[in-house]
């Protein structure tokens, strides 16, 4: 009789989680429909004031799920967002902006929270994602100065001997020596950057690195396709592929994460 059951969990268990998938694909269709309406309807409010227009972004609309489907993991002990795991978070999901806003509410103290997050900042380059789950709600906003094309790394290759069991074989080993990053300023002026191990939280901003020039040039070796990259003239020249390059505006002001 045990193994009966046994059989028949393990035979009705794939169809169970078959089933949950098309459900949170379903939630998650339906937030990011939510969030574009949401956003839009504070965009008219903000034309009515003159206020410059929020720009929505899916992939923010996908944090805001991470963060709700995976909660523990980026909250601290006393229950606040932990900076680093959600600044990790938005860049392993393509987001360079540094400067962040994450903020949760219930259903009961959204009208409030809502005007006073979408109405009182001025900034001409908010970006913004949003999800609602069981009673609460997840806002998520950045501050986009810099918009990231592609890249173009200076290789060169080692013959690299070594024994096999068999026979003694020869390969070619690529190291990257340089890569150059190309990048468009979504806020017009004038950045520099340092080397990092790791992304930096705000208390470890330090006055002791040495700083490199954003120099513009020429998109060159960009990308085929229909997207013009003419823009993306502002290079950065990096000689650690393996370090993130932490950017700086002319107010000293973290602004980016690359790497």
């Amino acid at each position: 009789m045990k193994h009966f059951f046994i059989l028949i969990f393990l035979s009705v268990f794939p169809y169970f989680l078959f089933a949950q998938n098309p459900l949170d694909h379903s939630i998650q269709k339906n937030n990011t429909e939510n969030s574009k309406r949401l956003i839009e309807r504070y965009n008219k409010l903000r034309s009515l004031k003159s206020l410059p227009q929020i720009k929505h972004d899916s992939i923010l609309d996908d944090v805001t799920n991470e963060v709700f489907a995976n909660d523990i993991k980026y909250r601290e002990s006393f229950n606040s967002f932990n900076e680093d795991s959600i600044r990790f978070l938005l860049y392993n999901k393509g987001i360079i902006d540094y400067k962040y806003e994450l903020i949760e509410m219930a259903d009961i103290d959204t009208i409030s929270s809502f005007k006073k997050n979408f109405m009182s900042d001025a900034s001409k380059n908010i970006r913004c994602g949003y999800a609602r789950k069981d009673g609460k709600n997840l806002l998520v906003k950045t501050k986009n100065y810099l918009e990231y094309g592609y890249s173009v790394s200076s290789v060169h290759s080692e013959t690299v001997d070594f024994f096999n069991e068999k026979n003694l074989s020869t390969s070619l080993k690529i190291f990257t020596d340089s890569v150059e990053y190309h990048v468009k300023a979504v806020v017009p002026g004038k950045y520099k950057f340092y080397y990092s191990d790791k992304i930096p939280s705000n208390s470890e901003i330090s006055k002791d690195q040495v700083f490199f020039d954003i120099k513009t040039g020429e998109a060159t070796n960009h990308p085929s396709g229909n997207r013009n990259f003419s823009d993306f003239n502002l290079v950065i020249k990096s000689k650690y592929s393996d370090k993130f390059i932490v950017i700086i505006n002319e107010k000293n002001e973290l602004i980016a994460v690359i790497k």
